[in-house]
This record gives structure tokens, C-alpha cells and sequence, in this order.
């Protein structure tokens, strides 16, 4: 696989010579385990080796492969995706998050305090038991950022089932 330029954007190439994404890409870069970051109008997806879309272009920020995760940043929530696609944690409201070192991620939150003004850090970590299986109730869909993992009981309401599959609480909480 290379990645070559034409005019202003970068296109992808197996090593067949068949040209395997479109000279469309701001950017192009190899992020690991045979996966590439792509940039489009300043939002990054994922690709595979034959140029399909294993994450959407929907983040703002993308890291490399880092223990079998890559980082993908989206406002103050920090993504965290095996090379399937798969997500395996989100840290939701969080200032800044560490790549994954192998058993956990270090997660870094600022907030000021409404009275005195004064700036407080809350530190966290967090703690992957598989790379394989979603932590907590989140579940990576092409199409659908967030999907419910868990069916509607009968005396639980949708409302109920979306709110406990969606809202993750944190740590950071002040």
C-alpha cells in the first residue's frame, strides 16, 4: 500500500497499482494494523486496505494504534475503537484522555469552581478488560454512532433503556 498525492489531495494504492481510495483525502496516513487515517474537511475516518470505511468521517482528532485501540476525539468525548470498528470505551466530557497503554486510559478533566473560580483537575483512570468486547453499554454502529445494546424489558420504558445505554457517568462529575 502507498499513498500518493494528486494536485492538492491524497488517494490510496494497493500494491497492484489500483487506485483503492479516490484522490479526495486532505490527508492519508497509516495508523496501524493495516487500518489508515483519512481527512476530509477537517474530519477523520478510518479505512481499511481495500478503502472502505471501518469508522465514518465524524472526528475531530485521530490518533494512532495504541495496545490494539485508536483514540478518535470528537468535542470534549474521547472514542476509543479496535481495528474492527468496534468501540470499546467512551470518555464522555472529558478535557483531555491518553492513548491506551496496554490496561488502562488516563482521563483528565478541568472544571472551575462556581464559587471561588478556581480551577480544579479530577484524574481517572480507567481500566480496558478486552479489547474485544464494548466496556460499559456502547456498541459501534457504521451508520449510527450509538445503538442499544440491551432490549426493552417490560417494565422498563425506552426512555429508560436509551438513558441507561447512552449516558455513561464519569468520574468528573463536580
Amino acid at each position: 500500500m502507498r499513498i500518493e498525492r494528486l494536485g492538492d489531495y491524497q488517494m490510496l494504492i494497493n500494491d497492484e497499482g489500483q487506485v483503492v481510495y479516490p484522490p479526495v483525502a486532505d490527508r492519508i496516513y497509516d495508523i496501524g494494523e493495516n487500518l489508515f487515517a483519512v481527512l476530509c474537511h477537517d474530519k477523520y475516518g478510518i479505512i481499511n486496505r481495500k478503502g472502505k470505511f471501518v469508522i465514518p468521517l465524524e472526528f475531530d482528532e485521530c490518533s494512532t494504534f495504541s495496545n490494539g485501540l485508536v483514540k478518535m476525539g470528537r468535542g470534549y468525548s474521547y472514542y476509543y475503537f479496535n481495528k474492527v470498528g468496534n468501540l470499546i470505551y467512551l470518555a464522555s466530557g472529558a478535557d483531555e484522555a491518553s492513548d491506551y497503554d496496554g490496561q488502562k486510559i488516563n482521563i483528565t478533566n478541568y472544571d472551575e469552581d462556581e464559587y471561588t473560580h478556581e480551577r480544579q483537575v479530577a484524574y481517572g483512570e480507567v481500566y480496558i478488560d478486552s479489547i474485544v468486547e464494548p466496556q460499559g453499554d456502547y456498541r459501534f454502529v457504521l451508520n449510527n454512532l450509538f445503538k442499544p445494546k440491551t432490549k426493552a424489558k417490560s417494565s422498563t420504558t425506552e426512555k429508560e433503556i436509551e438513558k441507561d445505554n447512552f449516558k455513561q457517568g464519569s468520574i468528573f462529575d463536580l
